[in-house]
């Protein structure tokens, strides 16, 4: 399965730009693989904007087609993750799903298409599935960028921080109290994602 890296050169310096200046804002660096990858994610979706609206009706969290191949369903639902909860976060209160969800389930998406996957491309899904939580928090610095900013609200702030240690999300709550998150003893015991 070969990354397909080709696209509009306008759109592509565009969204580059875009992800330059979120990643100076968050401190995150991609490498050019995941880079790579990520631009053409978003081209793709801005270009069809079907795409948007079946990740936000996230048709595509369902059961494997019979007539889909295993490679093609996996990338969707990483893909589709990775949207959902790095560019569309306060969606999740309307369906009252934690963004930590589709973290685990994007996360292990992408980590079985590396174990799948061969060569570059394995490398390029082992990179994606490790750094998905700063993705999703470096699309949440992008989104903020925009005329339309969204920012996490308080209680997807603490749940992302409280369930996977989310620098950006504690950051989040920091701004908006002084009070210090504590996580509960039972909470304590659950493995962070």
């Amino acid at each position: 399965m070969a990354l397909n890296l080709t696209a509009d050169p306008a759109s592509d310096a565009q969204w580059r730009m875009l992800l330059s200046q979120a990643e100076a804002l968050s401190g995150y660096v991609l490498d050019q693989d995941t880079e790579d990858y990520l631009v053409q994610l978003l081209i793709r979706v801005a270009s069809r904007p079907e795409l948007v609206a079946g990740v936000l009706a996230l048709d595509r969290l369902t059961p494997q087609p019979a007539d889909k191949p295993r490679l093609a369903y996996l990338q969707d639902i990483g893909d589709q993750c990775l949207l959902f909860a790095g560019l569309f976060p306060q969606q999740a209160a309307s369906r009252m799903v934690r963004l930590s969800y589709f973290v685990s389930l994007g996360r292990t998406a992408y980590q079985q298409l590396g174990e799948l996957g061969s060569g570059d491309c394995g490398l390029v899904y082992a990179r994606l599935s490790a750094g998905f939580l700063p993705l999703v928090e470096l699309l949440h610095t992008m989104r903020e960028l925009g005329e339309d900013g969204v920012e996490l609200t308080p209680l997807h702030a603490f749940e992302l921080w409280d369930d996977t240690g989310s620098d950006r999300a504690l950051r989040c709550i920091r701004s908006i109290t002084d009070a210090i998150p504590v996580r509960s003893p039972a909470d304590e015991m659950r493995p962070m994602m």
